[in-house]
Order: structure tokens, then sequence, then C-alpha cells
């Protein structure tokens, strides 16, 4: 038997668009990060430098 099309479709990006989407994630998944340091369970292990200077 013959394949005849892809069962899932993928897009076909240009290669110099590559480095362009790498960015992208990686700049939303540093926002993603700093928002579950800032607000999220994360924040538990931060310590507030100036606070603890100021003391």
């Amino acid at each position: 038997k013959e394949c005849k099309g892809a069962i899932i479709p993928h897009g076909n990006l240009d290669p110099k668009y590559g480095i362009i989407v790498v960015i992208v994630l990686l700049l939303l998944f540093l926002v993603g990060w700093g928002l579950y340091l800032t607000f999220g369970p994360g924040k538990e292990d931060l310590k507030d430098q100036i606070d603890e200077h100021a003391k």
C-alpha cells in the first residue's frame, strides 16, 4: 500500500523563519516563567534582596 498523504498535516515553514520562531518561543517561555515566579507557587522560594538589605 502507498501512503496518499500525511496522517497529521505539518506546516512547511521557510528555513529563514526558523530562528524567528525559536526566539519567539524562547521569549514566551521566559515571560511565562517570570509570571510563574512572580504570581505562582514559585514565588515562595524568592527573597526580596532590597528588603533583606534594609533590615
